[in-house]
């Protein structure tokens, strides 16, 4: 299965359902992990001790898929490139500076979690804007978004931030506002550069939970 298909996976099969009489809401999930060899489909029912607000399931299907490798310019003018941290976990994020909507939300909860993260984790958030969020603009950008040390704020070269959404396969579209449509989509990367999760708005419980999990070999 490729990326792309994941992706879309994790963003159209998160289904809350209300169950009629008690009030239980119930997520469904469904992952779909596919190798050379095999096909694997898990699905998971939590309740809502155990939902979005609650702890990273245990059932939530981790994944072995390549983290394809960029270089792009900070909020300090430093270069980041992806593969330079093998060792690290990476939290790897999509947002603009001129969102008002989806962004503001995803932002905080990347801050807030990160405050509960190892020393070892490294927060990549890639603009999804490069034509207005230049490199020239990244430190204005994170002083108002407040991003604490251990967080970049990465653009470049058109083109080269265009080449990372495909990459990532990021959905985004520009409507004639100037907004841009897309998910709140967060990769968690392990320290062998692999994607272990793909999440899709997740909460600061699942954000933390599948770092943790991310860290940890055979998890």
């Amino acid at each position: 299965m490729s990326l792309k298909t994941f992706v879309i996976g994790i963003t159209l099969t998160t289904l809350a359902v209300l169950t009629a009489g008690t009030g239980y809401l119930l997520m469904i999930q469904k992952n779909r992990i596919a190798d050379s060899n095999a096909s694997v489909t898990v699905e998971s029912t939590e309740t809502p001790e155990s939902g979005r607000n609650g702890p990273f399931p245990k059932a939530y299907q981790r994944t072995q898929i390549e983290a394809a490798d960029f270089s792009l310019t900070d909020q300090h003018g430093a270069t980041v490139k992806l593969s330079t941290l093998r060792g690290r976990v990476v939290v790897l994020s999509f947002a603009f500076a001129h969102c008002s909507a989806i962004c503001p939300t995803l932002v905080k909860s990347l801050i807030d979690s990160s405050k509960q993260f190892h020393a070892e984790v490294s927060t990549l958030i890639v603009t999804l804007d490069p034509t207005r969020d230049t490199p020239a603009t990244l430190a204005h950008t994170a002083s108002n978004w407040q991003l604490p040390q251990g967080m970049s704020y990465l653009s470049g070269d058109p083109q080269a931030v265009e080449q990372v959404l495909a990459a990532y396969q990021v959905p985004h579209a520009k409507d004639a506002s100037g907004t841009i449509n897309h998910p709140a989509l967060v990769y968690i990367i392990d320290r062998d550069g692999r994607i272990a999760f793909t999440l899709n708005a997740p909460s600061q419980n699942w954000l933390i939970g599948a770092v943790q999990r991310a860290g940890t070999p055979g998890t």
